[in-house]
Order: structure tokens, then C-alpha cells, then sequence
């Protein structure tokens, strides 16, 4: 199976061909989180989650890796969380959650590995 993506480098499409067969990998800035999901957010999600199902099929699952990460830091996650009162924790953590909740109902898988709020813990998971 070809892959051709597009190249926006050089404007043209183009056959994928990774680094490594046996560790495909790719890494997407994901959403900042400081409210409800809306279809800005949806779409890379789908798009990625898409690009990862036909890397699986092509490269087979164990051997591609998707990290995605989740901004926490941000002046407009500084505002709301004013606005509400509340830690920037709080707000982050409930709307990663609510973030999750919507593309998972939109059946995207998750990635191998997130950065998931807050920024403090440093915490990876699959």
C-alpha cells in the first residue's frame, strides 16, 4: 500500500515513505483547553485519527507511535479561569476531560501517548 500525502514544502503530493518502518511516529499540537471543544478542534482530531488508522494498517499498530499534546499554558486559559473564579488546574483538567469525552463520541482512538494537564505533573499516558 502507497500512502501520498501532500507536501505543503513542496506543493505537491507525494509518496510516504518513513525514517523507520519499524518506528513510525508523529507528534500534533492538540487543543488548548479552556472551553467546551468546538468543530476547529474536531477536525484535526479526525484528520489525525485518520493518518494514524493508515499508518497502522500499513505499518501494522506495534510499530506507530502518535503523541499528542495538550497546551495548559495560555493566556486565554489565564482569563477563563479568572473569569470563573477558579485554579487554572481546575479549568484545564475538566476541560481536557470534556475535550476527550467529545472526540471519543466522535470515534477517534486516542493517541499512543498525551501530554495531559496540568503542565506541574508532567504526566504521559497511553
Amino acid at each position: 500500500m502507497v500512502l501520498r500525502l501532500y507536501n505543503t514544502l513542496t506543493k505537491a503530493k507525494e509518496d510516504f515513505v518513513p525514517l523507520d518502518a519499524k518506528n513510525v511516529r508523529f507528534y500534533v499540537c492538540g487543543v488548548t483547553v479552556y472551553d467546551f471543544a468546538h468543530i476547529g478542534n474536531a477536525r484535526p482530531a479526525i484528520v489525525f485519527d485518520v493518518l494514524f488508522r493508515l499508518l497502522r494498517h500499513a505499518y501494522g499498530e506495534e510499530y506507530v507511535t502518535y503523541v499528542r499534546n495538550i497546551t495548559d499554558v495560555d493566556d486565554k486559559i489565564n482569563a477563563r479561569a479568572a473569569d470563573e473564579n477558579i485554579s487554572i488546574r481546575q479549568l484545564t483538567e475538566r476541560t481536557a476531560k470534556q475535550y476527550h469525552e467529545d472526540i471519543a463520541a466522535l470515534g477517534c482512538l486516542p493517541p499512543t501517548f498525551e501530554r495531559a494537564p496540568p503542565i506541574t505533573s508532567r504526566r504521559w499516558f497511553p
